[in-house]
This record gives C-alpha cells, sequence and structure tokens, in this order.
C-alpha cells in the first residue's frame, strides 16, 4: 500500500468515527426524548417527583454517553490533523 493509500484510508477511518460518534450522540438525545414522552404519555396520573427524578437521571447519563462519544471524534480529529500537520482542533476553537 503506498503512503497515499495509506493517508487516504486514515481519513477515510476518521470520518466514519466523526460520523458514527456524532450519530450515537443524537440517537442517545433521541432515546432520552422518547423515554420521556412514553412515561408522561402513558401515565394516568402525572409522573411522580421520583419518577422524573430517574427519568432525569436516565436522560443524563443517556447524555453524558453522547458526549464521550463527540469527545472520542474530537480526539481522532486531533490526532489526525497533528498526524497531518494541520492546526490542532483545540488550537484552532481558542
Amino acid at each position: 500500500m503506498t503512503n497515499k493509500n495509506k493517508l487516504d484510508a486514515v481519513k477515510t477511518n476518521t470520518e466514519w468515527v466523526v460520523m458514527k460518534c456524532l450519530i450515537n450522540a443524537q440517537q442517545e438525545t433521541v432515546r432520552a426524548m422518547e423515554h420521556h414522552a412514553l412515561s408522561s404519555l402513558t401515565q394516568r396520573d402525572q409522573l411522580s417527583n421520583r419518577e422524573l427524578l430517574a427519568t432525569l437521571r436516565e436522560a443524563k447519563h443517556s447524555h453524558e454517553r453522547a458526549i464521550a462519544d463527540i469527545d472520542t471524534a474530537l480526539e481522532q480529529l486531533t490526532a489526525q490533523a497533528s498526524t497531518d500537520g494541520e492546526v490542532s482542533v483545540d488550537s484552532a476553537e481558542q
């Protein structure tokens, strides 16, 4: 495999990792909303504070997983940027 082919394979892998991380983050958000909507709509009475707290804790946990996926994508892009000699993602944010 030539250096160009290796570089193309790395870029394709990076693009896939970024896309998959964003998809996972979106899925976690949708799952949390669906859970809350289903819980709210299927209860005859209002949800108790205990049930609302449980729902919010699960939503928070889901979003923490989503953030972890986004952090993975950022790490992948930062690693590729240093390999390519580009400005790092972290320094570009400043």
